[in-house]
């Protein structure tokens, strides 16, 4: 690459940035946000309406524009003008990317010069690429384009151990990815999750495996617990179909199969629990399991033998080292594995 294509690359920041910004009183005259987090772009908007809505003095200084049926010209007249209220005025100008190319070129001159009693919020739906040339290149340059990315994979479950941190609990990395195969990477509905789970977490400082299952919503049509469930009860056809669905969503399978490992690991377990006569009472408390969890694991306990457990981790175990190492795709070394699980 050369350096004026390197030079070109736009420096986007986080919407996270401005939201924390935004919580500490400070506000732009204007924002040009995009992304695939939808619902922290709501979130966000919601927030500036709300921390702005004091300021604003009349009903007339609180529009919505979109780049459908209004241009920029249109747009950036009006957050010229001084408002009717004589406090501040909030415009939203949502469907940016439909605004045409050379009109946009209008933004670049508002930016110049800014009203100081307007703040602008336009929204872009589409990709991070779009910023390497043109207007677009050149807002960013002047930092005002903040991105809300899907968070995935590590970053998401960062996320939700720092949400937590942030009401005063705790919860592990391993259980915060657990809370994303069941409630996918939605934000907004991770928070939803989050708040009822402290809420009825109490005085109980840790978010604990036990309680994310119990008491999140299933808000995916297969997850890791459907999966488990059928390969537990040895039902072959289910356990493809399911597979097949979880695979079909293109994520990375790993956290399936780290739960899939902690699930045949607590059977084993639980099989040495069992020869030496234990109580189940006294067997969830030695595994540091919520009884409710111990009576989902013991059916499917009774379905394979010692011999089968080891060689399904071991199988497990391959299948990561084979989904980092080798160029196999993820779908079929997923369906090799329930076919060695289920032998």
């Amino acid at each position: 690459m050369s350096k004026t294509a390197a030079r070109e690359k736009p420096q986007i920041n986080r919407l996270q940035t401005a939201q924390s910004e935004l919580r500490k009183g400070v506000l732009k005259n204007i924002y040009l946000l995009f992304g695939a987090d939808t619902a922290l772009l709501n979130t966000f908007v919601a927030e500036l309406t709300e921390k702005i809505k004091p300021e604003i003095l009349s009903d007339f200084d609180n529009e919505t524009y979109f780049g459908s049926t209004h241009s920029c010209a249109d747009v950036f007249s009006s957050a010229l003008s001084y408002p009717f209220g004589g406090g501040k005025k909030l415009i939203l100008y949502r469907e940016f990317e439909k605004t045409d190319t050379k009109d946009r070129e209008r933004m670049l001159t508002y930016l110049a010069s800014p009203s100081p009693d307007t703040v602008v919020v336009m929204i872009y739906d589409g990709t991070k690429k779009d910023f390497e040339k043109g207007a677009l290149l050149k807002a960013a340059k002047s930092g005002v384009v903040y991105e809300a990315p899907g968070l995935t994979g590590s970053e998401l479950a960062s996320w939700i151990i720092g949400y937590a941190a942030d009401r005063g609990k705790k919860i592990s990395y391993m259980d915060a990815q657990l809370l994303t195969e069941i409630s996918g990477n939605n934000t907004r509905l991770l928070e939803n999750q989050l708040e009822k789970m402290i809420t009825n977490a109490g005085e109980e400082e840790l978010i604990t495996a036990e309680a994310v299952r119990l008491l999140s919503d299933n808000t995916k049509e297969y997850n890791i617990f459907d999966l488990q469930n059928a390969l537990g009860a040895r039902k072959k056809e289910l356990s493809f179909k399911i597979a097949n669905s979880m695979v079909a969503k293109g994520e990375s399978i790993l956290p399936s199969l780290i739960m899939l490992f902690r699930f045949f690991f607590d059977m084993a377990r639980y099989q040495e629990h069992v020869r030496s006569r234990s109580s189940e009472d006294i067997i969830a408390r030695s595994m540091g399991m919520h009884p409710f969890a111990l009576k989902n694991l013991v059916p499917a306990a009774r379905n394979f033998t010692p011999a089968d457990l080891y060689r399904i981790i071991d199988a497990l175990h391959r299948t990561e080292l084979a989904v980092k190492t080798s160029g196999t795709d993820e779908k079929t070394l997923f369906l090799m594995l329930m076919s060695e699980i289920l032998a």
